[in-house]
């Protein structure tokens, strides 16, 4: 490996790594597997593929291509040179609209490459669920095809042509002929023609290929020996890089359908919606989608996925059939959809209930939740989960009840459960039993499971592998489903390309055992791992609380029921050592263990829109994903890397860029909350390292910033900005860039105190309470008075204004003891206002919903915890809610504005942004644009700590701040958070509201009145 090495020295730009974390953070994918590569290389250009692959013959190197790492079936891990192509190898070269094609490196992820070709009317064909991350260069290795098969079969039935890097080293190019061109192109070429014409050949192809058309196992030979032949591209179509290693593909392809719709067919048994898809098949439709009762429960658990999820589902059916049809016209639409009311009628099928979705947020929001079922029916609590074995298989329509009627017969005898998702209509349905993998006895009925549904499948004349691959799950399955001939024929396709065995060993032809090589699992309290019996595992006392049981512990109401509200703005002195919170629900350390195994590394981290995850939006590193965090910290609990790794400075390099967003416990479909693994890491950290300076700084800013006010404002801001104030500044470690939030002469508890207090200046019947958080309070109390007189200009009493420090920069920098003494000062200072019943109103997205987050986390079990997160609510929810009950268009200007709405990270996870929008609505002819900006790249403390600053600006880059740079003079910008604000306005020189300024600066005046006279 040594000689390997220092041979692509000054022969590869890229960057080849040889350390423990990257070939760690390499050794999984998104299925059982994992195995720990030689090396990892990052190529820059397609010349060091070439020198990468060139010296790894001469080495004798095994390679394995990869990209997003999606992989089900273990394909994409092997001891080998790991090419990684979605960092670099992502463009898109060329297309070609008049004759419907392009040109594009295999790194482009499929989502980008058809939002480039929107503009053309254009897109590719298969869409497989995971296209916000997966790659084209993935879906040709897999064959892939998704929910549109119907329409649009496989991907090689789209690929036109490529160029590719065969296992010696040499450049080649394929296309749809048997023609082969460069290096050992000709020579494969010629071999596998004089393969297809050997004795007998053609006929063991054509008598053991199954003949259902949705298949993408062993070699595509049947599409070489068919009566009108395809050619070398597509043989290496779904070869899961065992023959070659793409770096150009040509790909069709197909026109964007003008119009779609869907009909939602509601059932309370899975039996019954199965029997119903062949006759469904007959209106035509474009997909048939089946989500079942397991993923409809776990979809109601997360909230982007719940509140899509309600949006179009009438109750709680037991399972649905998602339909869609496609038109030139919405009306053709339409008419799909009224075919399939028709056959409900006509026929009996025995649906409970159809809903429609013709909408476009509809039905975005309906496909949005399909896609990702994979990820929820993952996202299980505890040990039992839905393993990906034999989920892969698809059978002829005719024998879909038959087949999942007998598969699940046969778990049952085991005490198997299992669970479906996915192509109804391509009679592709995802069956997972759910086991226990840390039980041997389970475990070993997955290889009886597996010849049991390939022997079914067979029977039926269905495919093994239908969009998966085969990878390590099914290659050993290989010669028994498609038999020993055609299984021969396929080790010689793979010689031909291959001849020393060093593409993706192990795969398709001569495997290992199925249960070879599964992933390490770390230690459990209730179940130790079965691999790791003897490890001696770290000490995983805690310092938050992980189990979601929240038993409820009797609470003297005499201790905490304290009147009036204390200063909560009084700084724990100290954070050592912090003090482990009592187990009090259920087994918290294993708790622990399940929140970082709930990632299954199906990669939505990896995605290019939405909040998660923003630093892998500008990093495009594996180890700034929310997957690649998560595997770190598995791998250091599970033996791979020592155990003192859990606490080591490499550890820290890896949580450093997660920036507590929480977009991936709302928009990761298996609810990894990585902001509570981050502030457990960094609370032992400390413990091990010590607190730094700037941590205490910004974790006690409260106090700081009340000190700084009032009197203290003016030497203190002159101070901050000061050539003094600077370099301490740069002694702490803060960006020398920024400046940091100036403080106030008169704070908002000032200004409330002098205009009396509680008094109320209205006598409407509405009452709440208004929180004001320290940066309100002290840095920005016209946000506060802005909602003071918003809210008493539409009727509601604000009965008190309390100032709150909810502990969450405390949090977010690991101070834990801190954050729980403060949560306690505020939980007893909130309690008599939300047990009277009064909605408590917060500004501040990040501070109010710590109330309805870490609150449970920091303080289990305490009963107050759940009265305060039930009445806390922000200040957007809270408005929403009130035009909801009443019309509150009276009270706004009928003036035209544009709103540009920009949605807080924490805000658009546990709420989502839809009541901003509700809210900057309500004046009539205000019309509100939200960007689809992620993190603005600030993150509390982030933006303003030096090492982060360039990354934070790069988040802000991204999207955001182009678009507040674009947007008309008078455009109103307008975001929740505070140091979105000061991000904006440090990157673009924009003024920016929060919601409450902008509802106060829309209200109707006299002057408009006597305008409208």
């Amino acid at each position: 490996m040594a000689a390997f090495i220092a041979a692509c020295d000054g022969h590869i730009a890229g960057d080849l790594r040889v350390d423990d974390y990257s070939r760690m953070l390499y050794s999984t994918d998104a299925s059982l597997y994992q195995l720990m590569p030689h090396a990892v290389l990052i190529p820059r250009t397609v010349e060091d593929v070439i020198a990468a692959i060139s010296l790894a013959a001469e080495y004798g190197l095994p390679v394995t291509p990869r990209a997003a790492g999606t992989s089900l079936a273990g394909q994409a891990v092997n001891e080998a040179l790991v090419i990684d192509f979605s960092r670099h190898l992502d463009g898109v070269i060329e297309i070609n609209p008049e004759e419907r094609w392009a040109r594009v490196q295999p790194g482009v992820v499929l989502d980008k490459l058809n939002a480039t070709l929107r503009s053309h009317g254009l897109q590719f064909g298969p869409d497989p669920a995971s296209s916000d991350r997966s790659t084209v260069g993935g879906a040709v290795a897999n064959n892939a095809t998704g929910s549109h098969s119907l329409l649009y079969g496989m991907t090689a039935d789209h690929v036109r042509a490529m160029e590719v890097v065969l296992s010696d080293g040499s450049a080649a190019a394929f296309s749809s002929t048997l023609d082969g061109t460069g290096g050992s192109g000709i020579r494969i070429a010629e071999q596998v023609e004089a393969l297809l014409d050997g004795l007998d050949n053609r006929k063991v192809i054509r008598e053991n290929t199954p003949r259902y058309w949705r298949r993408c196992g062993g070699y595509n030979l049947d599409r070489l020996a068919a009566e009108r032949p395809a050619g070398l591209a597509q043989l290496v179509c779904g070869s899961e890089g065992t023959l070659a290693v793409m770096t150009e593909i040509t790909v069709d392809l197909v026109p964007r359908p003008p119009h779609t719709g869907l009909g939602l067919m509601h059932f309370d048994r899975l039996e019954t919606a199965l029997l119903a898809v062949p006759a469904i098949l007959e209106t035509n439709p474009s997909a048939v989608e089946l989500l079942d009762t397991l993923s409809l429960s776990l979809c109601r658990d997360v909230p982007e996925y719940a509140r899509l999820l309600a949006s179009v589902v009438d109750g709680r059916p037991d399972c649905l059939l998602v339909v869609e049809y496609q038109g030139e016209s919405e009306a053709a639409v339409r008419d799909g959809i009224e075919r399939l009311a028709a056959l409900l009628n006509r026929r009996g099928i025995g649906a409970t209930a159809l809903t429609r979705a013709t909408e476009p947020a509809a039905v975005a929001a309906v496909w949005r939740v399909r896609k990702v079922g994979l990820g929820l029916l993952m996202s299980m609590k505890g040990d039992m989960k839905p393993v990906p074995f034999i989920e892969d298989a698809a059978v002829p329509v005719e024998h879909l009840y038959d087949y999942v009627h007998q598969i699940e017969a046969y778990c049952a005898g085991l005490g198997t459960p299992i669970s479906y998702y996915a192509h109804a209509g391509a009679v592709c349905l995802h069956i997972r039993p759910l086991i226990n993998r840390r039980s041997a006895a389970e475990m070993a009925r997955m290889p009886d499971i597996a010849r049991f549904a390939a022997g079914l499948v067979r029977g039926y004349g269905g495919a093994l592998s239908s969009e998966h691959g085969d990878g390590r799950s099914r290659s050993w399955l290989n010669e028994m489903f498609y038999g020993p001939d055609l299984t021969d024929l396929f080790r010689q396709v793979k010689h031909i390309f291959d001849p020393d065995n060093r593409m993706n060993p192990g795969i398709i032809v001569d495997p290992a055992p199925m249960m070879d090589s599964m992933r390490a699992l770390p230690y459990s309290v209730e179940a130790p791992c079965m691999d790791f019996d003897d490890y001696n595992q770290p000490s995983l006392q805690l310092r938050i609380a992980y189990s979601e049981l929240h038993k409820h512990i009797p609470i003297n109401k005499t201790d905490v029921l304290q009147q009036g509200y204390p200063d909560p703005l009084s700084a724990g002195q100290g954070d050592q050592p912090v003090v482990p919170i009592p187990l009090q629900a259920a087994n918290d350390i294993d708790g622990f263990v399940r929140a970082v195994e709930m990632c299954n590394g199906c990669g939505v981290c990896r995605k290019d829109s939405g909040t998660m995850c923003p630093s892998f939006m500008v990093t495009r590193e594996e180890e700034h994903s929310t997957r690649g965090r998560a595997n770190a910290l598995r791998a250091a609990m599970a033996g791979v890397l020592p155990a003192d790794e859990l606490t080591s400075p490499r550890m820290a390099e890896v949580m450093d860029l997660c920036i507590a967003c929480k977009g991936c416990k709302s928009e990761c479909p298996s609810g990894v909350d990585m902001a509570r693994l981050k502030t457990e890491f960094l609370a032992r950290y400390y413990e091990a390292h010590g607190v730094p300076l700037r941590a205490r700084f910004f974790a006690h800013s409260a106090t700081l910033n009340r000190w700084g006010s009032g009197l203290m404002a003016a030497p203190v801001n002159a101070l901050l900005r000061s050539r003094l104030g600077r370099w301490a500044g740069g002694r702490m470690g803060l960006a020398p860039e920024r400046v940091l939030p100036p403080m106030v002469r008169v704070p908002f508890e000032t200004w409330w105190r002098r205009r009396g207090g509680g008094l109320s200046r209205t006598e409407g019947a509405r009452r709440g309470v208004l929180l004001i958080d320290p940066f309100t309070n002290y840095n920005h109390p016209e946000v506060g008075m802005a909602a003071v007189e918003f809210l008493e200009a539409i009727g509601v009493s604000v009965v008190a204004a309390p100032s709150i420090d909810d502990g969450r920069p405390a949090i977010s920098k690991g101070l834990v003891n801190m954050a729980r003494k403060t949560a306690e000062r505020t939980v007893r200072a909130l309690l008599p206002a939300a047990e009277a019943g009064l909605p408590l109103v917060g500004l501040e997205p990040s501070s109010l919903l710590t109330l309805r987050d870490e609150y449970f986390h920091l303080l289990p079990g305490d009963t107050r915890v759940e009265v305060i997160a039930d009445k806390a609510i922000t200040f957007e929810e809270y408005v929403a809610g009130l035009a909801d009950e009443s019309d509150l268009t009276p009270h706004f200007t009928t003036q035209s504005r544009h709103v540009l709405l920009h949605g807080h990270c924490h805000q658009k996870a546990l709420v989502g942004t839809g009541p901003a929008h509700r809210i900057l609505s309500l004046p009539v002819n205000y019309t509100v644009e939200e960007v689809d900006s992620g993190c603005c790249g600030m993150a509390g403390a982030f933006g303003y700590e030096a090492e982060h600053y360039a990354i934070s600006m790069r988040m802000g880059e991204r999207r955001l701040l182009p678009a507040v740079r674009g947007a008309a003079p008078e455009t109103i910008i307008v975001t929740a958070g505070m140091s979105c604000r000061h991000q904006i306005a440090h990157g673009s020189g924009r003024a920016v509201l929060h919601p409450a300024q902008a509802l106060q600066l829309a209200l109707r005046r006299e002057t408009d009145t006597r305008d409208g006279e």
